[in-house]
Parts: structure tokens; C-alpha cells; sequence
């Protein structure tokens, strides 16, 4: 499968934390890894660490993983903010979804088969 300019635009845009799930979930059942997940946003002062995030990734060992590849701290900070929060661990998407996002997520996820072939994608282009 190939990741297409419309995957980057999509999983950066708002369902990020669909496809952030989806890595994590798979990390942990078909790989034996234990990744994290992060949120990542500017601190306003009032930050609220469930509601103002702009972007979720998952962290595996030092670097950071999304829809475009592995990053470093230094790189997640510079494109989406200061602020870089550490979650979980989640057993269960209720877990998660209340952990991150307790009031919801603004943007539905309508490709949901999509995403998780994309999951698998990601982690075979971008993890070792």
C-alpha cells in the first residue's frame, strides 16, 4: 500500500488519532512493542491536555511515529507545538478515547478499514 498525499492530509488533519490508535494497538499485539501515546500542542496557559492537543503520534523508543514517518522530539515540537504529553497505558479504545479526548473527538473517522491497512503501512515502512 502505497501512503498518498490525500493519507497525509487526512491523518494530519484531524484523524490522526484514529490512525495513532490503530499503530499502537498493532505495536502492542503484533510486534510485542510498547509504544506511547502522545499528544502534542502549544501550552496557552489554560492548556488542557485532553481537549487542546493538535496532533497524536505514538512514541517508540526515542522517536515519534504518524502517518509521515519517524520523527524526534525536536521535529514533533517545531511542527506542533511545546508541549508534548505521554498517555496511556490503554487496553481498550474506551481507555484511550477517555484518556485523550473525554468530551470526543471533533472529527469521525469514516475510513476506518482504511486506517487500519494504513497502521500496518506505516509500521512496516517506518519501524525497523
Amino acid at each position: 500500500m502505497k501512503i498518498h498525499e490525500g493519507d497525509i492530509e487526512y491523518y494530519t488533519n484531524g484523524c490522526c488519532w484514529s490512525l495513532a490508535w490503530q499503530i499502537y494497538r498493532i505495536l502492542n499485539r503484533d510486534y510485542d512493542i510498547t509504544p506511547t501515546i502522545v499528544t502534542v500542542g502549544y501550552d496557552k496557559g489554560d492548556w488542557k491536555h485532553y481537549e487542546d492537543w493538535c496532533h497524536v503520534l505514538v512514541k517508540v523508543g526515542d522517536k515519534y511515529l504518524d502517518v509521515e514517518g519517524l520523527h524526534s522530539r525536536r521535529q514533533i515540537r517545531n511542527k506542533w507545538g511545546n508541549d508534548v504529553v505521554e498517555h496511556g497505558p490503554f487496553k481498550t479504545f474506551k481507555q484511550y478515547k477517555k484518556g485523550i479526548a473525554p468530551v470526543g473527538f471533533g472529527i469521525e473517522d469514516t475510513y476506518y478499514r482504511h486506517t487500519v491497512e494504513l497502521a500496518y503501512t506505516v509500521i512496516e515502512r517506518y519501524l525497523p
